[in-house]
Order: structure tokens, then C-alpha cells, then sequence
């Protein structure tokens, strides 16, 4: 009995240590697959562009107690992980958290989930909520036996999966965290009646998220207006991005003898990144040969 305190005791309070801490959570307890077949690797350590984000939302969260944030990125720097990955940090230590993950389509919605029930599923026993519900729509982490639900209920929280042609999907809802992911490729005809029903249902009040992510796309005037807003200063959003070049990992080795000469484009990209983007965010970087290389590519 005594050593079954232990344990319990020891969970506890590791559990409190990652409700501080979600970088330890997400290299401990949160499983993505790798770039690689068959690859799989702890969430950890972050990508630079996730970095970049991270950094953003500590921010605000020690700032403000909320997060608003607006993050335009590169394709393939981890942007939508990330924020599922917060999502599912808050929904799975804490009770009574309701959280909704909104894609441009139904198949990306699927992705998400997909995410998030591997990191459900590679969870360490001690810390896994149980789960009465775990299908695509939604993940409810509750207890599954009826007869015994009354007096251990479980976590009561819940991660929702949806897209945004269903323009009501937070409608009658209180959320607490929201997700809108490859938000350029929202239909611009339905952003408005998607925003009436999805903004009143998130507070803004201590704890609370929203990250609105996405690449550029043509024709995406929903996601550029939103990154107007944030970028403005006029608003409670923070306006975030990440240029393809802060990921270090994207380059390709030069050959022996290989001669590499800069296009003026390439140029000019380099001049710009060398300066950096303070009101965005963005460090200066000095973008190598082997960068553009990859870039060409």
C-alpha cells in the first residue's frame, strides 16, 4: 500500500510538473512520427521554427494569462504539430477542458486526429486518461464504464475535430482552446459565419488559447487579413512567422569542387535575412550555400 502511494504521489506531482512545462511534457510523453519510414520519435527537441513559436506564446501566456496568436510559416515546419500538441497538453492533465481543432478539409481534420491519437496511444500508463470516446470527431477523456463513472469520472475534458465547411462548429459550444490549421485555404465565403460561431464560444480570460497557423496560399484573403490584425499591434493577436530559411535542418552538401553562385533573387533573400524582422519575430540569419542549395531544390 505504502509503495502504491509512492507511485501515486510521484505521478502527481510529475503531473503538475508538466502542467508548468510543456516542453518536458512533449519530450517525455508525446510520440510524432519522423520524417523517415517507419520513424518514430519523441516530440522533442523542437524544430526552429517551432521555437519561434514557442517562444511567442510563453510570451503572452506570462504577459497576458491568454494566447491570440496568428503564425504564418513554411511548409513542413511543424507549426500545426506544435499547436496540437498544446492542445492536447491542456485537454490531458487538466479536467473540464474542452478543445477544438478546426482544418481546412475533411482529410486534414483527420491528420490532426491522427496526431493526437498517437500521442494519446504512446503515452506513459501512469499518465494516460482514460478515454470513453476515441474515434476521428472526437477524443473524450472519461471514464468508460458506466457503472463506475459516477464515482471516478475521469478527466471530463474533450478534444474536438472538425473542418471549416462546417461553418456552426461552435455554435452552443464553450471552448478553451482553438486550433485553426492551413487557415489560407479557408473559403473566404464562409470565414465570417465560421468566425460568429466559433469566437464566442472561446473567452477571453486566463488560460484560454487560440492559434490560427497556416502557409501562404493564393487567394487566401481570410488568413491574410488575420495576419494584418495581428501584425498591426491594434489587437489582443500576436502576429508570428516563420521564413523557410530558420530551419537549419533544410540544406543540401555542397559537392567537392561545386561552384555556387547567387541568383539576384538569392541575393536579396539573403540581404533581407541577415538583417532580420524584429516586428515579426524573426532573428537574423546569415542563410548558407548549402541553405539555397536545398532551397533550388
Amino acid at each position: 500500500m505504502a509503495e502504491i502511494d509512492r507511485l501515486a504521489l510521484y505521478t502527481d506531482a510529475k503531473k503538475e510538473l508538466y502542467r508548468r512545462n510543456f516542453r518536458l511534457f512533449a519530450q517525455e510523453q508525446l510520440t510524432i512520427t519522423g520524417i523517415e519510414p517507419g520513424q518514430m520519435l519523441k516530440f522533442g527537441p523542437l524544430l526552429d521554427g517551432q521555437e519561434l513559436l514557442h517562444a511567442a506564446v510563453e510570451k503572452q501566456l506570462k504577459e497576458q494569462g491568454w494566447v491570440r496568436t496568428v503564425f504564418i510559416k513554411s511548409r513542413q515546419l511543424g507549426g500545426s504539430t506544435y499547436t496540437a500538441g498544446r492542445a492536447f497538453w491542456l485537454a490531458s492533465l487538466n479536467p473540464g477542458v474542452s478543445t477544438l481543432e478546426i482544418a481546412h478539409d475533411e482529410e486534414t481534420a483527420r491528420s490532426v486526429f491522427e496526431k493526437c491519437k498517437l500521442f494519446y496511444d504512446r503515452m506513459g500508463d501512469d499518465f494516460r486518461p482514460m478515454a470513453r470516446r476515441d474515434n476521428k470527431a472526437e477524443l473524450l477523456f472519461e471514464n468508460p464504464d458506466s457503472r463506475s463513472r459516477i464515482h471516478y469520472p475521469g478527466l471530463g475534458s474533450r478534444m474536438t475535430f472538425n473542418h471549416a465547411k462546417n461553418v456552426t462548429a461552435g455554435t452552443g459550444t464553450t471552448r478553451h482552446f482553438i486550433h485553426l490549421t492551413e487557415a489560407a485555404k479557408f473559403r473566404t465565403d464562409l470565414t465570417d459565419l465560421l468566425e460568429s460561431s466559433l469566437f464566442p464560444a472561446l473567452h477571453l480570460v486566463p488560460g484560454t488559447w487560440c492559434i490560427n497557423e497556416s502557409t501562404a496560399f493564393v487567394g487566401g484573403d481570410y488568413f491574410r487579413g488575420c495576419c494584418e490584425r495581428a501584425r498591426s499591434g491594434e489587437s489582443e493577436w500576436r502576429f508570428v512567422f516563420a521564413p523557410w530559411y530558420i530551419e537549419r535542418s533544410y540544406r543540401l552538401p555542397l559537392t567537392k569542387g561545386e561552384r555556387f553562385k547567387l541568383d539576384s533573387r538569392e541575393q536579396f533573400i539573403k540581404k533581407v535575412a541577415a538583417k532580420g524582422q524584429p516586428k515579426d519575430g524573426v532573428p537574423p540569419v546569415d542563410i548558407s550555400n548549402e541553405q539555397f542549395k536545398w532551397r533550388r531544390m
